[in-house]
């Protein structure tokens, strides 16, 4: 059994990490200041990751009610083609079910750095 948490704890860190990067990719593209983001979905659910999203992004996660990824897209075309003036028009238009607060204390850069020097080895043997 302790195979088995090892496992779904490292898909976890995987997921959570990974969305970080992307999440900060979008900042620096679009020059955007996100200070938290909104998730729907069946890992949504999960209050293990969606704590572990908020420490590794450091901001909160807000899980909404209805399905958002096509919306969320929707949002971010439409700020970059100025169709919302800024994000406070965007967040008005959202409903969150649950908000999952950063926790500083609980945030593991060390980890984050190793997941990305293991990524980085794949990319490079591959």
């Amino acid at each position: 059994n302790k195979d088995k948490f090892h496992w779904s704890n490292a898909a976890f860190n995987a997921i959570a990490f990974r969305t970080t990067d992307i999440v900060n990719a979008i900042k620096k593209d679009l020059k955007l200041d996100i200070h938290n983001i909104s998730v729907d979905g069946g890992l949504s659910q999960c209050e293990y990751l969606m704590q572990l999203q908020a420490n590794a992004l450091q901001m909160n996660v807000n899980v909404v009610e209805s399905e958002s990824t096509c919306l969320g897209c929707a949002f971010i075309v439409g700020l970059a083609c100025g169709v919302y003036k800024n994000i406070n028009e965007i967040k008005k238009l959202v409903n969150n079910q649950k908000t999952y607060l950063f926790k500083p204390d609980k945030y593991n850069k060390t980890k984050l750095l190793a997941w990305r020097r293991v990524i980085n080895h794949a990319r490079k043997v591959h």
